[in-house]
């Protein structure tokens, strides 16, 4: 793993720093799509909360969007013979069971109940979902590192890393339109 030891010499925070970055614009988007999806939710509300959504991005981006990006890298060097970018997807799903699983258990430690199976599994596939275009902006963080380029996220986040978190929030939601039509 001589590259990640070059790429951590050289960019050692800006990993972190596009995973976070990308993590609060998903926040930031899922907050807007609550609110034009639940009106009069508070909306003037929403100000004072950035502070904790960045913090909350920080967290996730540590928590589930980089081992997203560690676990492709190393899958992608060690089935694939290099690190692709098909990884991430692959992968995401993966790590995405650990916090719904922690939900569960969350919850049926504190009241005794679960939730119906179809719920967990929404909740899985919204936040495998989300996990995607963050952890994809941070493997192109650290290739841009590894080949001594400067990390310019500003441009790639608001660019395509808006438009393909629409994409998938687009899909995400018919999915969980389908599911929830054919719930229980």
């Amino acid at each position: 793993m001589s590259g990640d030891r070059t790429f951590r010499e050289k960019e050692p925070q800006s990993e972190l720093h596009v995973a976070t970055i990308a993590t609060a614009v998903e926040l930031v988007l899922a907050m807007v799509v609550g609110t034009l999806v639940e009106p009069g939710g508070g909306s003037a509300m929403a100000v004072f909360l950035l502070p904790v959504l960045v913090a909350a991005a920080a967290i996730l981006a540590m928590a589930l969007v980089l081992p997203t990006a560690s676990f492709a890298r190393w899958a992608g060097a060690r089935w694939g013979g290099h690190e692709a970018w098909w990884w991430v997807p692959i992968v995401a799903p993966m790590v995405a069971v650990a916090p719904v699983t922690a939900v569960a258990l969350a919850a049926w430690l504190l009241s005794g109940e679960t939730a119906e199976s179809w719920a967990y599994l929404s909740i899985w596939l919204t936040v495998a979902v989300l996990l995607i275009p963050a952890a994809l902006l941070a493997r192109f963080a650290v290739r841009s590192a590894m080949a001594g380029r400067p990390v310019r996220m500003t441009r790639k986040i608001l660019g395509g890393g808006c438009v393909g978190l629409v994409a998938i929030l687009v899909v995400a939601l018919l999915v969980q339109v389908n599911v929830d039509a054919a719930g229980p």
